[in-house]
Formats: structure tokens, sequence, C-alpha cells
């Protein structure tokens, strides 16, 4: 059993490159810590297409992604932190990849603050080191999380747009950014440039 994963590209030929370099990952930032160096992943396709035509430099008629498959027991061996906020955060998401549960072969810590999940995302854009945040489970009992260097994976929902009001369902999907050092490109399997439209 596998995960389906998409990545998007402007390209083709940068699409092609994740499908077949295992080591297709962004080039060093010189961020502080090794996964701003890593490789962003989404479980939804339509964020993968919207990804490509950003890129693509806004060509609306761009529809190629990566798609790839992750096994089960490689994405839950590894290291990940789940930010999945709750309803007192006005937004709620149900889609998480793996079970929403710490445990040996899942998630290893869970986040639901939205506030410690935008701390995260404009420390990774100014590419410095993210603070400590609070968790509301982890295997190893933790209640505060500051060794982003240990992990694999960081996973999240993807982040509602401004078409989307408080209280509504929002998107759907997660996008998952994943370490250099997780070697995840090379654990993925049945690789392959799609064109969604076709």
């Amino acid at each position: 059993m596998s995960y389906d994963l998409y990545h998007g590209a402007g390209t083709e030929a940068a699409l092609t490159k994740v499908t077949t370099n295992p080591q297709a990952y962004q080039p060093q930032s010189g961020g502080e810590i090794d996964w701003t160096d890593g490789i962003y992943l989404t479980s939804e396709p339509n964020q993968a297409v919207a990804w490509s035509q950003e890129r693509a430099g806004g060509d609306k008629e761009f529809y190629k992604v990566a798609c790839l498959d992750l096994p089960h027991e490689e994405y839950g061996a590894m290291t990940t932190l789940l930010f999945q906020p709750t309803l007192e955060d006005h937004w709620q998401w149900d889609q998480a990849i793996q079970g929403e549960e710490v445990c040996e072969d899942g998630y290893k810590y869970i986040c639901r603050s939205v506030h410690a999940m935008k701390m995260f995302v404009s420390a990774c854009r100014s590419k410095t080191r993210p603070p400590a945040i609070p968790l509301a489970d982890a295997f190893d009992g933790s209640e505060v999380f500051d060794s982003w260097e240990i992990l694999d994976a960081v996973e999240a929902p993807i982040w509602p747009s401004a078409d989307y009001e408080p209280g509504t369902a929002g998107p759907f999907g997660h996008q998952i950014f994943f370490a250099r050092s997780s070697n995840v490109l090379e654990k993925c399997v049945s690789k392959e440039v799609t064109d969604l439209r076709a």
C-alpha cells in the first residue's frame, strides 16, 4: 500500500527531474536547518496543478504534475510533525495522510495551534530557525517541541485562500515538506509525469 502524492513545477523538464533523480531537491538555500532545502509534496492533485501553473508564470493551461507513490511503511518510519489545527482556531481539517495519532509507525508529534503553524511558515520563508511550539501529543510525551533538526517531514493542511471564510469547509488535502535527509524521492515508487486533464 502507498500514499498518492504530487509535486508541481513550471516545466516538464523540472517535473521529469523529480521523477528520475533521487536527489532533485531544492537548491541549498543557506537556511539554518537541513529541511529548508527539501521538497514539497501534496496529497491534493489540484494543489500540485496550482504550483505548476504558478511556477510556469501563471500559465493556466499547464496541468502537468509529478505523481509519486510513497509506501505506507516508509512514511510511517519517518520522524514527522503534523500540524492539525482544531475548531477553536476557526478551521478544521480532517484529512491527515496517516491516522491522526502519534505512534511508532505514524506521526511522532502533533501540534494543533494555528499560531504555531504560522510561526513555522514565517520562519521557513525567512530561513531562520522556528521557535519552540506547543504539542497536543507526542510519542515521547513531550509537551513542547524545539528539536527541528531531527525531523524528516512536516505535514500541514493546505492553507485556506482569501476565497474562504472562517467556519466554511475550506480547501482539502495536506502538503508535506520533506527534508533532504528524508531521502523521500528515493523511497517513492511508480514515479511519473502526468497531465491531469487527460
